[in-house]
């Protein structure tokens, strides 16, 4: 009886760590998307500036 618990002990966790696992996951590409939409914004911002080296800069960001 006592291994049945052990396993179901280890299964509880082995899926605990796997949700754990895919939330890092997620949080992780929705930063990489934050930053690209970010620096996306700065490039856009850039290119209505009036000084040229400022809109050249807009597309090396």
């Amino acid at each position: 009886m006592a291994t049945v618990f052990a396993g179901v002990g280890l299964y509880l966790t082995y899926r605990t760590g796997q949700e754990q696992l895919e939330a890092a996951q997620q949080e992780r590409q929705l930063n990489s998307e934050r930053l690209v939409a970010d620096r996306f914004a700065k490039a856009v911002e850039q290119l209505g500036s009036k000084e040229l080296n400022v809109r050249i800069g807009a597309f090396i960001y």
